[in-house]
C-alpha cells in the first residue's frame, strides 16, 4: 500500500522546500486491521513511488513512481512505470529510455496474469485514457500511444480482472464518476455503481467474482465490496 506525507527535501544551498512524498509498505493483514504500524514495513524510500499492484502469482508488484521525488530542482514530475519484488529488491524501470520531460507518462498501471499491462496515459500533463500494452509497447514513444488512448478517453483507474478477461475502471462518461467494467479487447463498458456519489479506484478480488472500491457516498471516503 502507499503512504504518503510531507518531507523538506533541500539541497547543498538550501534551496527547495517542503514536498509530497510516497513511499511503497508492506503489513499484515492483521497489523491493518487493527491499525498496528509496528509490523508495517517500508520497501521503498525514493519519497515518489505510489499505487502498488502484485502479480497475480505474488513474485512481483507493478508501480509509478517519480523519478525526480528526490530532485530539489526538478520543476515537473517524471513519472515512470516500474515492477520490483515484494520486498523492494530488484527495481525496475520498464521503459530503458525513460530520460524526458515533455509532459507525456504513464500511471496508474496494472497487469493481468500473462503480463499485459494497463496504464493511463497523459499528454502535455492531462489525462488522455488508459492504454493496454504489452512490455515491448513501453519502449514505443509514447505520444505514438495516444490514439489508442482517445479510444479509452477519460477512462482511469485500470484493474485487470484475475483471468485477464475485463478490466474495471472509472470514468465520468455518465456525468460523475463511476465504477466500470468492460471486455479486454474494450467491448462492452458497463457502468456498476450507478450512484450520484464519486467512486473510485476499482480493485478485484483474486477469485474475480468481487470488485472493491472507494466511494464518497456517505460524505466521507469509504470502501464498498459489489
Amino acid at each position: 500500500f502507499t503512504r504518503s506525507g510531507m518531507v523538506d527535501v533541500k539541497g547543498p544551498d538550501l534551496l527547495g522546500g517542503r514536498h509530497k512524498a510516497y513511499d511503497l509498505f508492506v503489513g499484515s493483514m492483521d497489523s491493518l486491521y487493527a491499525n498496528n504500524r509496528l509490523f508495517w514495513y517500508r520497501v521503498t524510500t525514493d519519497m515518489g513511488s505510489r499505487d502498488p499492484e502484485y502479480h497475480l502469482d505474488g513474485s512481483r508488484v507493478i508501480f509509478w513512481k517519480d523519478m525526480y521525488a528526490n530532485d530539489v530542482n526538478a520543476t515537473e514530475p517524471n513519472y515512470q512505470v516500474c515492477t520490483m519484488v515484494p520486498d523492494g529488491s530488484f527495481p525496475k524501470v520498464l521503459r530503458s529510455n525513460w530520460q524526458g520531460d515533455d509532459g507525456t507518462y504513464l500511471v496508474s498501471p496494472t497487469w493481468s496474469a500473462e503480463g499485459t499491462i494497463a496504464a493511463v496515459l497523459f499528454f502535455q500533463n492531462r489525462p488522455q485514457g488508459f492504454v493496454v500494452l504489452t512490455e515491448g509497447d513501453l519502449e514505443k514513444p509514447l505520444d505514438s500511444l495516444k490514439p489508442r488512448a482517445m479510444v479509452n478517453h477519460n477512462f482511469v483507474g485500470p484493474a485487470f480482472s484475475p483471468d485477464g478477461k475485463w478490466i474495471a475502471f472509472v470514468s465520468d462518461r455518465d456525468g460523475n464518476r463511476e465504477v466500470y467494467v468492460m471486455g479486454a479487447d474494450g467491448s462492452r463498458p458497463t457502468n456498476l455503481t450507478q450512484h450520484p456519489a464519486e467512486d473510485w479506484t476499482p480493485a478485484w478480488s483474486p477469485d474475480g467474482l468481487r470488485i472493491a472500491f472507494a466511494s464518497f457516498r456517505d460524505n466521507n471516503w469509504e470502501i464498498y465490496v459489489m
